[in-house]
């Protein structure tokens, strides 16, 4: 197998890769709804419109991308999380910066 590279480094490049396709808004969705379990769409992403300056209507867009992506589960009224692979996913980008 030359010219492979080590499995160990198979993480960081699963993270580039994983950065490319997830944008910054989505990132920034996945990490606040991980530590808001409680907490609607809705909530979150008026939260986040008024501390980040960010409209509420691209955090909504990008809420609808997520749940398509099988990386967030949430329906109206109820508490939105994350599913298994948005927890794999958070959890790879989110290692060092």
């Amino acid at each position: 197998m030359e010219g492979r590279p080590p499995i160990s480094d198979g993480r960081s490049s699963l993270r580039r890769v994983l950065l490319r396709a997830i944008n910054k808004n989505q990132l920034i969705l996945l990490d606040k709804i991980s530590k808001n379990s409680t907490r609607t769409v809705t909530s979150i992403s008026n939260s986040l419109s008024s501390e980040l300056s960010i409209p509420i209507s691209t955090l909504k867009l990008n809420c609808r991308i997520l749940k398509n992506l099988d990386l967030i589960d949430f329906e109206t009224s109820k508490p939105v999380s994350l599913t298994q692979a948005g927890k794999a996913i958070l959890k790879i980008v989110g290692d060092s910066g």
